[in-house]
């Protein structure tokens, strides 16, 4: 039975809700399928927008259970977390591998604007873009 003096207010230790939560996390193959797939960057249907959704979500979930478990994973406690830092730079690096893979790694920084499909993080609503809710 937990503690209920044993809270992240009151500087408990690191709590991780584990798999236990019936949560999975995907295998390489589907990192390979998604970057292979999602040619471009945008907020909705791209990149971003499954990373976060999927990849992201899902390993926070993996290491941190339900949100019920109130562990640092899954709250705004998650970067006193080892594995959040973790989770980060792997996603900072699947990144580049899809930035390679798409050639969006010789853009010219010059010519970003002509590829805004490769590097724009938040909807230009004149150039079509839709809100995807993701950066409000």
């Amino acid at each position: 039975e937990r503690d209920p003096l044993d809270t992240q207010e009151n500087g408990c230790c690191l709590k991780r809700g584990g798999s236990g939560s019936g949560a999975d996390i995907s295998g390489m193959s589907s990192y390979v399928n998604f970057i292979m797939n999602w040619n471009k960057y945008g907020p909705r249907e791209g990149f971003r927008e499954h990373t976060f959704m999927k990849y992201h979500g899902e390993a926070h979930g993996y290491v941190g259970g339900p949100v019920a478990d109130d562990t640092q994973m899954i709250s705004r406690y998650a970067p006193e977390d080892p594995a959040f830092w973790l989770l980060h730079t792997w996603l900072d690096y699947i990144f580049e591998v899809w930035k390679g893979c798409w050639g969006y790694d010789h853009i010219d920084a010059q010519e970003l604007d002509d590829y805004l499909m490769a590097y724009n993080a938040y909807p230009v609503e004149e150039a079509g873009f839709p809100n995807s809710g993701l950066d409000q």
